[in-house]
């Protein structure tokens, strides 16, 4: 669903892509589908694009993870000035978020945070105990359409 001007600090005449769906893994592979499929109509390929989706489908990994069963997430995506934002609320109670530290060899999970960061010029957490909103800010060269 595109809603148009929907989110605070957007302009009105910008596009923001929202998606709802049921916060499973199995919603992951749709959701990085239609983010591709933007990115390919605003010719955002190769690496650039690689790592949208990168961290996209880290954020909304997190948000699968962090939900209740039975919980939804809503992924978005837009153009703000040079930057493609990405963001993915869940219903997760949320965690105070600083810069992450880095991740034991041996550790089995907690990289998702440091890729984000990695591949992000600015990376927000959000939370109010009943949802939590991650967004990230990523550069692209030349002008996005």
């Amino acid at each position: 669903m595109i809603l148009p001007g929907s989110e605070p600090g957007i302009d009105p005449g910008d596009e923001v892509v929202s998606l709802e769906c049921s916060a499973d893994a199995i919603e992951l592979a749709t959701i990085r589908g239609a983010l591709r499929g933007w990115l390919l109509n605003r010719s955002i390929v190769g690496a650039k694009a690689d790592d949208l989706l990168i961290v996209l489908n880290e954020i909304a990994s997190n948000a699968v993870d962090a939900s209740p069963p039975h919980a939804t997430m809503t992924a978005r995506w837009w153009v703000e000035g040079e930057h493609i934002v990405l963001s993915v609320d869940d219903s997760g109670s949320g965690f105070e978020y600083h810069h992450t530290e880095p991740v034991g060899p041996t550790s089995l999970r907690g990289r998702g945070l440091n890729v984000v960061e990695a591949l992000s010029d600015r990376l927000q957490v959000t939370a109010d105990g009943h949802r939590t909103t991650v967004t990230a800010w990523t550069a692209v060269e030349g002008p996005v359409a």
